[in-house]
């Protein structure tokens, strides 16, 4: 069904979900290091730093790394950043999921048509909200926030790289910058793909720090003034003001007082008889469901240990001659 409405979407695990599996399958060691590790591994840009630091943790924590090849049946596609085949940009977490189900915590528990005046007049607030937040944004700022605040960032150290051009025309560049134990690297910067060596810039969709030296090198030393290229024209267009205030242009009304409702007449003649449905015993499940591959530890008796097979034959005070 979802392969039908979203044709081009792929999946993905939770980082966060699938680090809380694989630290549980670690044994004599820091779990909280064991997660921190493998989520630090996800989240590497290139294949070769993937790889690496894979390799590290596949040494330290073997029956992890074998609990996590066996769930993702050795795809790293579904986890890994560098693998991902789809448009995952900087969210690799349910996280928006889960701040959703706190939200409806208590309108989850009213009956249907309750609950979904409860989810509209949220979403209605939340929209409203949010285009009062884009509208304000003054007019001679192209990004969005979060975007404008990164570049304003790092523009200082993008303009002390060292900067060559390699193609004017397919806007080639390489750039040099040293890494953390002094060596010096270098990145090819193709602007008009917008892509980097980095890969950060391929998959964030805004330019990574080599990306904007090699802009401002390009508009520095660009004579044909025709052909400048604007910042805002580097990041994804789901980055630029305008298509964040046209995302919340529309207006979601609430549900108005049944006594107002226009209902046509064919639709008053339809009788709906709800299915029915057999009730299953126990407290009803409020909390989240696993999701795929992801496999929850069986409970164990907490008023009781698990005793051994002498005392479930004779008892706890049993005795053989």
């Amino acid at each position: 069904a979802i392969a039908s409405v979203y044709p081009i979407a792929h999946h993905g695990y939770c980082i966060w979900h699938l680090s809380q599996n694989v630290k549980g399958r670690a044994f004599n060691v820091n779990k909280d290091v064991v997660a921190w590790r493998f989520i630090e591994c996800s989240r590497h840009y290139t294949i070769a730093d993937h790889e690496k630091a894979y390799s590290d943790f596949v040494s330290r924590y073997p029956s992890a790394a074998k609990y996590l090849v066996e769930t993702t049946e050795n795809t790293k596609h579904t986890w890994a950043r560098c693998y991902f085949p789809g448009e995952r940009y900087n969210i690799d977490t349910s996280n928006t999921v889960e701040s959703l189900n706190s939200t409806f915590r208590t309108a989850r528990q009213y009956y249907l048509l309750p609950m979904l005046d409860a989810i509209i007049s949220k979403i209605s607030e939340w929209f409203s909200d949010h285009r009062n937040e884009a509208a304000a944004v003054p007019i001679e700022h192209k990004l969005v926030p979060f975007v404008e605040n990164f570049l304003h960032d790092i523009w200082k150290d993008a303009e002390k790289l060292k900067v060559k051009e390699l193609n004017w025309f397919e806007r080639l560049y390489d750039v040099i910058a040293k890494t953390d134990a002094g060596e010096a690297n270098h990145y090819t910067v193709n602007l008009r793909s917008k892509s980097c060596s980095c890969r950060v810039f391929d998959i964030e969709k805004y330019p990574c720090v080599h990306a904007l030296a090699a802009f401002i090198e390009f508009n520095t030393h660009n004579e044909d003034r025709d052909h400048d290229i604007q910042l805002h024209e580097l990041c994804s267009r789901y980055y630029w003001v305008e298509i964040w205030q046209l995302a919340y242009c529309r207006t979601i009304y609430l549900v108005p007082d049944e006594c107002r409702w226009n209902v046509p007449g064919h639709v008053k003649q339809l009788q709906i008889i709800p299915k029915n449905k057999v009730v299953k015993k126990g407290r009803k499940k409020v909390l989240r469901f696993p999701g795929p591959g992801e496999r929850r530890p069986r409970t164990k008796n907490k008023r009781r240990k698990r005793q051994g097979l002498f005392w479930l034959l004779f008892g706890q005070n049993g005795y053989v001659g």
